[in-house]
């Protein structure tokens, strides 16, 4: 389970995923809160409650809206990683770190 503790961003969502020789076959994500849910199965697209959703067709990076989680267990990479968010910062529309982050 991922969760954040920003008191105007009560969320937290329990996530598993299945990888079948190193390739994702399928995902979920059930959200309590928001009583979300959201999955996605190899050839058969993805869902958020039983609606079919996909990517945006926006090509733009520069509307992007980038999410993805900091380390904080591998000090001695800390450097080369706030290199790398520098370059994600000038190139989208932002980065956030929510408190769930699925493997799907």
């Amino acid at each position: 389970m991922n969760l954040t503790t920003h008191a105007d961003t009560p969320m937290h969502a329990a996530s598993v995923a299945l990888a079948i020789d190193g390739v994702p076959v399928v995902g979920a994500v059930s959200c309590a809160p928001t009583d979300e849910r959201w999955w996605a199965a190899r050839g058969h697209g993805a869902w958020r409650n039983r609606q079919a959703i996909s990517v945006s067709s926006n090509s733009d990076s520069g509307h992007a809206l980038v999410g993805t989680g900091f380390p904080f267990k591998s000090e001695s990479l800390l450097e080369e990683y706030a290199g790398q968010l520098v370059r994600v910062l000038a190139a989208t529309g932002g980065v956030r770190q929510g408190g769930a982050g699925a493997p799907v």
